[in-house]
């Protein structure tokens, strides 16, 4: 057997003893294939990028834990997709775990969430319904704008369009909708942006429009993720937009879920802008400090687990980024706490398990005027200057490096966005980032500086290793 063989089936043995239940075994642990291993990473294969995302979201971190358990050595996880499954010769299983020393029924069971209504084109999370959905005052108006669809589908709220950050509940409350459409047997379509796109390039190549129209144009309510990935993209938005006219002028139900405002989503036509603005668009907030322990305590009484107070209270205090970042802590500790029997969850052991977690709450925590205090901080200089049209170099260097910092550091780190913030056109931005992002590859006083003003703002150099 090879080693990668080897150690994977002694990692699945590790967590088989802490994953209680077969069917979560077999569903979401068995199902890798192990590709290889080095010093840095072991290599997972699955067969759908669905089921690598729902692993990797709920049990990377435990998959880690054991690998570093059974290696000595902590490597990071990283999966690849297959195009089916793969196996040696039609009848036998893939290379993966030793089925002999973890056993595991077969065929193995697919995850919950591939189970399918006939009334649902596209998979909805069984997870994802109200009963699930916890309240609080970041996403009350918009619970209660999905329960008003529900109640009233295709009248006042169509279409209903959620945005807000990514991790905070749109596509949970979303699919909540869909859930309660298909107890009353109504047809729902959930699909997201790429999944659209990609239906529309195949019906276009196989000169099928018509199939693919007729199969989003006939259901009660349409459900689509992300939409602004329809950006950019003329003819996407064509067909969606004739889409959207078929199902409103029939009063069927459309909800829409976008990371920003329709009105912010640059390359989105302004006729699509306007139907949606024309229905009820609502925001999605970060939730509080309370709201997250709320969270945290009810997922944890959910699956019937305890942590120490002081552990919850860590973790809703400093992971506040988005739920989903609550969820993968919770479900972190819970591996620790279970693959470390008698270990303490104090506050050290805490910042260890959590470090990047922490750290990704930090960076979304940036911003453009903390960049331009902490540049102007260190080369002591006044903020305003930073605006002035001075051509001094000891203005204009700060200036530049702030610039930079923007552009790496920033979430909305658009030539846009930063050309407002310093009163410069596009090419002043442009130009300054290029020579500063030189200057740091090449000059070791600035390389020095920008580094300092990093730590300052609780950053490193991998934080632009990117750049």
């Amino acid at each position: 057997m090879p080693e990668v063989d080897k150690t994977w089936t002694a990692i699945a043995a590790k967590l088989k003893d802490v994953i209680a239940n077969d069917d979560v075994f077999a569903s979401y642990i068995a199902v890798n294939r192990p590709v290889s291993i080095d010093d840095e990473k072991l290599v997972l294969e699955v067969d759908s990028e669905f089921l690598r995302d729902w692993i990797k979201d709920g049990y990377k971190g435990m998959i880690e834990d054991a690998v570093t358990l059974v290696t000595g050595t902590h490597r990071n996880v990283e999966w690849v997709v297959s195009g089916a499954g793969k196996s040696n010769d039609g009848n036998e299983p893939a290379s993966g775990t030793n089925v002999d020393a973890v056993p595991v029924r077969q065929p193995i069971p697919p995850p919950p969430v591939y189970k399918r209504d006939p009334n649902c084109i596209g998979a909805l999370n069984p997870d994802f319904t109200f009963d699930e959905f916890v309240v609080g005052s970041s996403n009350s108006f918009t619970h209660s704008a999905a329960l008003g669809v529900v109640n009233n589908p295709g009248t006042a709220y169509n279409p209903l369009f959620i945005y807000g950050d990514t991790g905070l509940g749109k596509t949970h409350l979303m699919q909540a909708v869909g859930h309660e459409f298909l107890k009353k047997k109504r047809k729902v379509a959930y699909v997201t942006s790429e999944e659209f796109f990609n239906e529309f390039l195949s019906a276009l190549q196989g000169k099928n429009p018509n199939e693919f129209r007729n199969k989003y144009r006939k259901v009660e309510l349409l459900m689509i993720d992300d939409i602004q990935f329809f950006a950019g993209k003329p003819s996407l938005q064509e067909e969606f937009f004739n889409t959207f006219n078929a199902l409103y002028q029939a009063h069927k139900q459309i909800i829409i879920t976008s990371d920003r405002p329709a009105s912010e989503v640059s390359g989105l036509e302004k006729r699509l802008v306007s139907r949606f603005n024309a229905g009820l668009s609502v925001e999605m907030e970060s939730p509080n400090s309370e709201m997250r322990l709320a969270i945290l305590r009810y997922k944890l009484a959910h699956q019937n687990v305890t942590i120490p107070d002081e552990a919850e209270r860590f973790i809703a205090e400093n992971v506040k980024s988005n739920v989903r970042n609550l969820e993968g802590a919770m479900k972190r500790v819970l591996a620790y706490k279970n693959l470390n029997s008698g270990a303490t969850l104090g506050v050290d052991e805490l910042r260890v398990i959590l470090r990047d977690l922490i750290d990704e709450d930090q960076r979304e925590n940036v911003t453009a005027e903390g960049i331009r205090k902490a540049v102007c901080d260190f080369y002591n200089v006044n903020i305003d200057d930073l605006n002035r049209d001075s051509r001094v170099q000891t203005i204009v260097i700060p200036r530049q490096v702030a610039m930079f910092l923007c552009r790496v550091l920033l979430k909305d780190s658009s030539l846009p966005s930063i050309a407002r913030v310093f009163d410069r056109t596009h090419a002043n931005i442009y130009f300054a980032c290029t020579k500063i992002k030189k200057l740091y590859n090449t000059d070791e006083a600035t390389r020095r500086n920008v580094q300092a003003i990093l730590q300052s703002l609780g950053k490193t150099a991998d934080d632009i290793s990117e750049a």
